[in-house]
This record gives C-alpha cells, structure tokens and sequence, in this order.
C-alpha cells in the first residue's frame, strides 16, 4: 500500500510540473 501511494504522490507532482510548463510556456508565448 506504501508503495502505490508514493506512485499516486509522484503522478501528482508530474502533473502539478505539467501544468507549471504549460503555464511559462503560455507566458513566454505573450511576451
């Protein structure tokens, strides 16, 4: 059970970083 929800933790954080790229990325592309 430890194991599975480190893994949902690490998904999380990937999207969260996702996200993030998306946002600079859309920022970057106004500028």
């Amino acid at each position: 059970m430890g194991c599975n929800r480190d893994l949902e933790n690490i998904k999380e954080n990937i999207n969260d970083v996702q996200q993030k790229m998306k946002n600079i990325i859309d920022v970057l592309g106004r500028i």
